[in-house]
C-alpha cells in the first residue's frame, strides 16, 4: 500500500503543537526544583497547554500532540497507515525543535548548564528507581492515558470536552509518578530532551539519550495493550468473536490462494507433458495414409484377372480353329 502525504495543513499543526506543549513541559520541568515548585506544577504546565493547544489549532489539526495517542487512534482503526506514519514524524521533530528551544533559553537566562538537569528529567530518566520499577510505572502510564483517550473520543479528533478529559489524566498521572521516572507519558517530549542534553557539558548528559529506547518502546506497550482493552470491554463497533472470526476467514483465504497456486503449477506441468508424446500421433497419421496404397494394389490386381480370362477365351478360340482346319482336310 502506498503511503501518500495527504494532510499537509495537519503534519504541520502536530509539528508546532508538539512543539508548544515540549517547551512548555521542559521549561516547567527546570521550575518545578529551581524555582521550589512541586512536581504538580509540571502536571499543570503539560495539561493546560494541551487544552489551550486544542481550543487554538482544533480546526486545522486532531490535535493529538503525542505520538502515544496517535498510536491508539491507529489501532483502533481511527486513523490510516499513511497519517499515522506522518503525525508521528512531526510530532517527534516538533518535540526535538521544542526542547532545543527551551534549554538554550535556559541556558542564555542563567548562564548555566546545570539547569538543563531539571528539564530533562522531565522526558524521561529513571535514575531514582530500578529497571523492573520503571518498566512497571511506564506501561501503566500509557496503559492508562490510551484507554482515557479512546474512552473520550468517538473518532480521530480530539475536541476541547475529549481534549479536557485526557488533560485531567495527564495532570493526575504526571503529579502521581513524576517522582518516580519524570515521565511526560508523551515520546516526543523524552526523544526531545535526551537529544537537547546532547548540547550541555553536564555530567550524565548522554544518559537520557542512553535510556531513550525505554521511553520509547515500554509506553508504546502500554499504550497498544490499554487500546485494545478498551476496544474489547468498551466499543460498540469491535467485537471479539468477529475479530476472531474475520482472523480465521484471513487465514482460511490464504490457505486457498495456496492451493490455488499449487493447483496452477500442477496443471502447467500437465500442459508440458503432451508436447513428448507428438511422435505417436505422426506416426497414426503416416498409417492412415498407407490406406490408399492398399486400395491401388487391389485396382491393380483387377486388370490382371481380366487379363487371365480373356487368355482362356483365346485357348479356346484356337482349340476349335484346329477342329475346323479338320473338317476342311476331310472333305
Amino acid at each position: 500500500m502506498a503511503i501518500s502525504f495527504e494532510n499537509p495543513k495537519e503534519y504541520i499543526t502536530e509539528l508546532i503543537g508538539t512543539l508548544i506543549l515540549v517547551l512548555i513541559g521542559c521549561l516547567a520541568g527546570a521550575a518545578v526544583n529551581a524555582w521550589g515548585f512541586s512536581a504538580m506544577a509540571t502536571g499543570a504546565a503539560f495539561a493546560l497547554t494541551y487544552v489551550g493547544l486544542i481550543y487554538c489549532v482544533g480546526k486545522f489539526s486532531n490535535c493529538h500532540f503525542n505520538p502515544l495517542i496517535t498510536l491508539s487512534m491507529f489501532i483502533s482503526g481511527k486513523m490510516k497507515a499513511g497519517d499515522t506514519l506522518f503525525y508521528v514524524l512531526a510530532q517527534l521533530i516538533g518535540g526535538i525543535i521544542g526542547a532545543i528551544i527551551a534549554f538554550f533559553t535556559l541556558y542564555f537566562a542563567y548562564d548555566t548548564w546545570d539547569i538543563f538537569l531539571f528539564a530533562s528529567t522531565y522526558g524521561g530518566y529513571f535514575a531514582r528507581v530500578e529497571l523492573i520499577g520503571a518498566i512497571i510505572v511506564e506501561f501503566f502510564l500509557a496503559f492508562i492515558l490510551a484507554f482515557v483517550a479512546m474512552k473520550a473520543t468517538t473518532s480521530k479528533k480530539i475536541d476541547i470536552k475529549s481534549g479536557a478529559i485526557i488533560a485531567v489524566a495527564i495532570f493526575g498521572l504526571m503529579w502521581t509518578f513524576s517522582g518516580m521516572t519524570f515521565s511526560a507519558i508523551n515520546p516526543a517530549k523524552s526523544l526531545g530532551a535526551a537529544i537537547a542534553m546532547l548540547f550541555s557539558g553536564i555530567e550524565n548528559h548522554v544518559e537520557p539519550l542512553v535510556q531513550i529506547w525505554f521511553f520509547i518502546l515500554i509506553p508504546a506497550l502500554g499504550a497498544v495493550v490499554g487500546t485494545f482493552l478498551y476496544m474489547v470491554t468498551e466499543s460498540d463497533e469491535f467485537d471479539l468473536n468477529k475479530y476472531l472470526s474475520a482472523v480465521k476467514k484471513k487465514k482460511a483465504e490464504k490457505a486457498d490462494e495456496e492451493y490455488t497456486e499449487e493447483s496452477e503449477e500442477v496443471s502447467e506441468e500437465t500442459a508440458e507433458e503432451p508436447a513428448a508424446e507428438e511422435e505417436p500421433v505422426e506416426e497414426v497419421v503416416e498409417d492412415t495414409e498407407e490406406i490408399p496404397e492398399i486400395e491401388s494394389v487391389e485396382e491393380d490386381a483387377l486388370p490382371e484377372v481380366e487379363s487371365e480370362e480373356e487368355a482362356a477365351e483365346e485357348t479356346v478360340v484356337e482349340s476349335e480353329e484346329p477342329a475346323a482346319d479338320s473338317e476342311t482336310k476331310t472333305e
